[in-house]
């Protein structure tokens, strides 16, 4: 008995690489290798359509400017092209233009109305009122360097509070003062609803979510109650496994009871 099976094969209507490049070429009409495996070009085109959902993607619309030159030689509607590329460097300018700046600047009393009114009314403004020699302070600087880094279309600028506004009080700072359109639109004081000295840039950057300055965040929750829930899972783990470590304890000494090892 021979040891091979055999196999009935279903005809595909598939292309091959040679079959393509002819199609491309307009040597071979598209239905023409379908007619040849004895299928009616109709009926698949048919099947196709229900198999295959039309796309309402482009993926054109998301090619960068050096993916349209390459496909330039491949591509029918130069107009079309044209436009596409067009689209593409004008959302390049206004990404630099909006991604200008990247990091805390420190600015004078004299610069306020130029630095902090008039950038607010293209931009929101963050303002870090701070005081020499405190920690909540330098605490505050750290994340407003790694929040300026991450969100470049924000300006966050720095000024000693007693520059800015006389006789502040260091038990105010830090302070953020937020500007849009020109004017104060939110304030935050002291680190007290940011997490006192635990805070981390985290806790910032969700505090500015919530007040609409940063609008292009991946956080979706508050990061102190996803901080609290794995502190209590870590302390219910370590709870269980004291208890297992003692009941294995327990075990063991029962297990002596049962058996004279002496006697052995």
């Amino acid at each position: 008995m021979s040891g091979f099976q055999s196999k009935t094969y279903e005809y595909s209507g598939e292309t091959n690489e040679w079959e393509d490049i002819l199609i491309k070429k307009g040597i071979k009409h598209p239905d023409s290798h379908l007619i040849e495996k004895g299928l009616n070009p109709d009926d698949f085109r048919k099947v196709k359509e229900e198999e295959e959902p039309e796309l309402t993607y482009d993926p054109m619309e998301d090619a960068t400017v050096e993916q349209l030159d390459v496909l330039e030689d491949d591509f029918d509607d130069e107009r079309a092209l044209l436009s596409y590329r067009e689209a593409r460097i004008a959302e390049l300018k206004e990404k630099r233009l909006r991604d200008r700046y990247g990091e805390v600047i420190n600015i004078s009393k004299k610069d306020w109305l130029v630095e902090v009114n008039e950038a607010s009314k293209v931009c929101s403004v963050v303002v870090h009122l701070f005081q020499d020699g405190l920690v909540e302070c330098q605490l505050m600087d750290e994340c407003l360097i790694a929040l300026a880094a991450k969100f470049k279309y924000i300006k966050f600028v720095r000024i000693k509070s007693t520059s800015a506004i006389e006789n502040w009080p260091d038990k105010n700072c830090p302070t953020l003062f937020i500007y849009e359109e020109g004017e104060a639109k939110d304030q935050i004081m002291t680190l007290k609803q940011l997490g006192g000295l635990s805070m981390k840039a985290s806790d910032l950057e969700w505090a500015l979510v919530g007040k609409d300055v940063i609008t292009d965040s991946e956080m979706v929750g508050d990061p102190r109650e996803s901080d609290q829930i794995a502190e209590e899972s870590a302390a219910i783990g370590a709870v269980r496994m004291a208890f297992v470590k003692q009941s294995r304890e327990y075990d063991l000494d029962d297990a002596e009871d049962d058996y004279d090892l002496d006697g052995l």
